[in-house]
C-alpha cells in the first residue's frame, strides 16, 4: 500500500503531462484553457506535432481528445471515493482510449512513431518509479 499512493501520483503527473512528456506550466494572465500542472494539452499537440509531423486537420481533431483526456484523468484523481489502485486502473482505460482515438487519426508511419513515442513515456515512468522506491526503502 505504501507504493501504491507515490505510484500514482507519478502517473498522474506523467499522464496529465501529455503522452506524457512530464513538465511544468508557468500559469499567467495569458494562460489558455487547456493548461493544467503539468504539460497542457496545446503543449502535448505541439510535441506530438513535431515528432510526428502532424497535418492541420490532424491536429484539430486530435487537440479535444487531450484536452478530453486531461479532464477526464483530473476526475478521476479528485475523486475521494476511489482507491490509488482503481484511480490507476480508470486511468489505464482513459489513456487506452485516448490513444486508440489518435491512432486512428495517424498514418501507418505516424502511428509507428507514436507507438515508440509510448514506449519512452513508459520507460520513463519505470526508472522513476524505480528510483521512488529506492529512495522509500
Amino acid at each position: 500500500m505504501k507504493f501504491e499512493i507515490p505510484l500514482l501520483m507519478l502517473a498522474a503527473s506523467a499522464f496529465l503531462g501529455s503522452t506524457a512528456l512530464a513538465g511544468n506550466v508557468q500559469k499567467d494572465a495569458d494562460s489558455t484553457p487547456t493548461e493544467t500542472a503539468g504539460r497542457s494539452a496545446d503543449d502535448v499537440l505541439n510535441m506530438l506535432s513535431q515528432r510526428l509531423s502532424l497535418s492541420d486537420d490532424q491536429k484539430s481533431q486530435i487537440l479535444p481528445i487531450l484536452v478530453e483526456r486531461r479532464q477526464k484523468i483530473r476526475d478521476v484523481l479528485a475523486d475521494s471515493t476511489a482507491r490509488p489502485r482503481q484511480k490507476m486502473a480508470q486511468m489505464n482505460v482513459i489513456l487506452d482510449a485516448s490513444d486508440e482515438r489518435i491512432n486512428t487519426l495517424l498514418t501507418p508511419q505516424q502511428q509507428k512513431t507514436y507507438a515508440i513515442i509510448e514506449q519512452e513515456v513508459k520507460a520513463k515512468m519505470k526508472a522513476r518509479h524505480s528510483r521512488m522506491t529506492t529512495t522509500q526503502n
